[in-house]
C-alpha cells in the first residue's frame, strides 16, 4: 500500500508502471461502451465531476472524454502534491479552458468529512475512484463510502465510478505474493485490505449505495527487463525490499508477464 509520506518522484513511477500495462487500452474500450449504453446516458449530461485519489489522472481523464462530454467543474482530491502538479497539466492540455478545477492536496477520508456542500447545486454528478478504496483498510473505506453517498453524490442522477484490484485465481501472481511474503514483513493493516477488497461492493450497499454496473477484466503487466521500475514501486510500499527479492518474484512469471484481476463498477444512490 502506497503511504501518503511517498517520495517526489511519485509521478513518474507511477507512469512508468502504467507503461507496463495494457490497462488503458482494455478501459478504453469499456469506456466507450459505458458511453453507448442506454442505462447510462445520464452521464452525456453531467457537469461536476469528482476525482477520488487520481494519481496522474490518467484513467479519470479516459473516462471523462469519453463519457462525461459536458464537464464544466472538476475537482480532484489527492494527497501527493506531485501527482496534483502533473494532473493540472494534463487537464490543460486535456480540456484547453473550457472546464473548471479545484484541486486539494489531502487524504479523500480527511477531505469528506470537513465537505460542508450541502445544497444539490454544490453535489457532483460524477465521482471516480479508480485505484484507490481497495487500498483503504475496511473502516476507513466504508467511511469514506458513506460520505460519497450520503453527502456528495446527487440523489438519483449521480454516478460512481471505482474498482477492486485481486491476484485471486491468479496462480503465478499468486505465487509472487506468497514469495513477496516470504520476505517482506507484512503488517495486519496491509492483510485485512488484501483480504476484503473483494468485499467491496457489499460495502458501498452497507454505506446506501447499489451497484448497478460491473465488469471484470484481466490485464497483463510486462515486466520483461523492468526489474528497476518494479523495485521503484514496491520500495514506496515497503522500505526493505530489495533487488533480490525483486528478482526472485519475477522468477514466478511465465515468460515476464504477470497480471491483475480487476473488478470495475458503477453505483448510485440507493432510492429510498
Amino acid at each position: 500500500m502506497i503511504k501518503p509520506n511517498v517520495e517526489d518522484n511519485l509521478p513518474e513511477v507511477l507512469n512508468r508502471f502504467r507503461q507496463m500495462r495494457n490497462e488503458r487500452k482494455i478501459l478504453q474500450t469499456i469506456f466507450d461502451k459505458i458511453s453507448e449504453d442506454v442505462n447510462f446516458q445520464g452521464l452525456k449530461l453531467a457537469r461536476r465531476v469528482l476525482c477520488v485519489g487520481p494519481g496522474n489522472g490518467e484513467y479519470d481523464l479516459e473516462f471523462i472524454k469519453r463519457c462525461v462530454p459536458k464537464i464544466d467543474t472538476l475537482v480532484a482530491v489527492e494527497y501527493n502534491g506531485n501527482c496534483l502538479k502533473e494532473l493540472e497539466k494534463r487537464c490543460v492540455e486535456c480540456f484547453n479552458g473550457t472546464v473548471k478545477y479545484r484541486f486539494y492536496n489531502s487524504l479523500f477520508e480527511d477531505w469528506v468529512e470537513d465537505w460542508t456542500g450541502n445544497s444539490s447545486d454544490e453535489k457532483f454528478d460524477v465521482i471516480i475512484g479508480l485505484h484507490v478504496f481497495y487500498e483503504m483498510m475496511p473502516e476507513t473505506r466504508l467511511k469514506a463510502f458513506g460520505g460519497i453517498f450520503k453527502k456528495l453524490l446527487k440523489e438519483s442522477t449521480g454516478y460512481f465510478l471505482f474498482n477492486s484490484m485481486s491476484v485471486d485465481h491468479l496462480p503465478g501472481m499468486c505465487n509472487i505474493a506468497c514469495e513477496f511474503e516470504k520476505h517482506v514483513q507484512f503488517t495486519e493493516d496491509v492483510v485485512n485490505v488484501v483480504a476484503l477488497a473483494q468485499d467491496m461492493k457489499s460495502e458501498v450497499e452497507q454505506a446506501g449505495g447499489m451497484v448497478v454496473h460491473s465488469k471484470d477484466f484481466i490485464t497483463d503487466v510486462d515486466c520483461r527487463d523492468r526489474h528497476s521500475d518494479i523495485l521503484a514501486l514496491y520500495r514506496y510500499c515497503y522500505s526493505n525490499v530489495t533487488e533480490e527479492i525483486v528478482e526472485k518474484m519475477m522468477k514466478e512469471l511465465v515468460d515476464g508477464f504477470g497480471c491483475f484481476q480487476i473488478s470495475l463498477f458503477i453505483a448510485q444512490k440507493m432510492l429510498n
